[in-house]
C-alpha cells in the first residue's frame, strides 16, 4: 500500500518538527505546467505541501496552496465533480489543522473516484505518484535530525514494488525525463534490509483490548536518504 501525505504529516505532529519554508514547490510554479501530466504531478505535489503547511496552522500559506491546487484541479476538468461543500468547508478552515487534513483528503477522493470511473487512470496515477515524491521529500528534509522519520523514510521499501509497478504503467510519454530516477530511487528503497523484533503482547483484560509490541526495523544506509 502506498501510504497518503497526511501520515507523514501526522509524524511531524509527534515529532514536534518545526517548519521550513522552502521546502515546498512554490505555488507560483504552477503557471509552467502547460502538459496534463505535468499538471496531475503537481497536483499530487501540492496536494503533499498543502497537507504540510497546514500542520502548522498557517491559514494564508494553506489558502494559497488551496487555490493553486484547485487551480490544476479545475485545469484538469476535476471542479465540477468535486462537492462544493468539500471546497466551501476547506475556505472555512484554513486556521484548523485537524479539519484542513481530514478535508484535503476528502478533495483527493472525490478526485481519485472520478478519474478511476471515468476513463482517466493515468492522470489519477501521475497524481499519486506526485504525492508520494513530494511527501519523500519533505519527510528526508528531517530524517538525519529525526530518527523516527529516518525509519518511516525507509519503510517506504514496501511501496516501492508499488510505485514501480505505477510508474510502469504509465504511457511512455507521461513519464519521459522522470522515469529513470524515480525508478532508481524505488530500486534502492527495495534494497534495504528490515528486522523483526518479536516481543510479547500487552493483554488488557479489563478494556479487553491487546497491544501489539513487536516491531519491525528497517536497516537504512543514511546516504540513500540524506544525498550525503
Amino acid at each position: 500500500s502506498i501510504p497518503s501525505p497526511v501520515h507523514i504529516v501526522n509524524l511531524f505532529k509527534e515529532q514536534n518538527i518545526e517548519f521550513k519554508p522552502d521546502v515546498t514547490n512554490p505555488v507560483a510554479s504552477i503557471h509552467r505546467y502547460n502538459l496534463e501530466a505535468k499538471k496531475a504531478l503537481n497536483l499530487g505535489v501540492l496536494g503533499a505541501d498543502m497537507a504540510y503547511v497546514s500542520h502548522f496552522n498557517d491559514a494564508q500559506l494553506s489558502s494559497a496552496y488551496f487555490a493553486g491546487l484547485y487551480t490544476l484541479a479545475k485545469d484538469l476538468g476535476l471542479d465540477s465533480h468535486i462537492d462544493d461543500e468539500i471546497v466551501e468547508a476547506v475556505k472555512q478552515n484554513f486556521g484548523s489543522r485537524d479539519s484542513l487534513l481530514s478535508l484535503n483528503g476528502r478533495f483527493f477522493q472525490a478526485c481519485d473516484f472520478y478519474l478511476r470511473n471515468n476513463g482517466r487512470r493515468d492522470v489519477s496515477t501521475l497524481i499519486l505518484l506526485g504525492a508520494w515524491v513530494e511527501s519523500m521529500h519533505l519527510a528526508c528534509q528531517y530524517a538525519d535530525q529525526f530518527p523516527l522519520v529516518m525509519q518511516r523514510v525507509g519503510e517506504q521499501r514496501y511501496s516501492a514494488a508499488s510505485i514501480g509497478s505505477l510508474c510502469n504503467s504509465l504511457d511512455s510519454s507521461l513519464v519521459l525525463g522522470w522515469k529513470p530516477t524515480l525508478m532508481e530511487l524505488c530500486e534502492n528503497l527495495h534494497t534495504l534490509q528490515s528486522e523483526y523484533n518479536y516481543k510479547p503482547p500487552v493483554e488488557d483484560q479489563q478494556n479487553k483490548i491487546t497491544y501489539i509490541k513487536s516491531a519491525t526495523t528497517v536497516k537504512i544506509v543514511d546516504d540513500i536518504v540524506t544525498g550525503k
